[in-house]
C-alpha cells in the first residue's frame, strides 16, 4: 500500500494542523501521555475529526515518523551534493553556505 506522503506546508488544513500539533505535544509530553482527545482540544477540533484523518495514535506517529525521514533524506542529499563537489573540506563548507553545487 503507497502512503501519502505528509504535507509540510504550514497550511491551515486539519491535517497538517494535525501532524504539527501532535509533532509538538509528543515531543513535550510523551507519547503516551497524549490522548486523541487532547490532541483534539489543542487544535481546536472535536475527537471525530482527528479520527476522520487518522485510525488511532499509530497511524499518526508513523506520518510524524515520515515526515522527519522526508526532511533528513533531504539534507543527507543536499549534503551529499556539497561532498561531491567539494575537494577539501573548505570547498565543502563554502559550497552548503554558498548553494555552488
Amino acid at each position: 500500500m503507497i502512503k501519502k506522503s505528509p504535507v509540510f506546508e504550514g497550511d491551515k488544513d486539519t491535517r497538517n494542523r494535525i501532524l504539527d500539533t501532535a509533532t509538538k505535544l509528543f515531543a513535550l509530553r510523551g507519547f503516551k501521555a497524549v490522548t486523541l482527545k487532547d490532541l483534539a482540544k489543542e487544535v481546536g477540533v472535536k475527537p471525530p475529526a482527528i479520527y476522520n484523518h487518522y485510525r488511532d495514535k499509530e497511524t499518526l506517529i508513523e506520518d510524524i515518523l515520515l515526515r522527519f525521514e522526508l526532511v533528513f533524506r533531504g539534507y543527507h542529499d543536499w549534503l551529499s551534493r556539497a561532498n561531491g563537489k567539494a575537494e577539501t573540506l573548505e570547498d565543502m563548507m563554502d559550497n552548503l553556505f554558498n548553494d555552488k553545487f
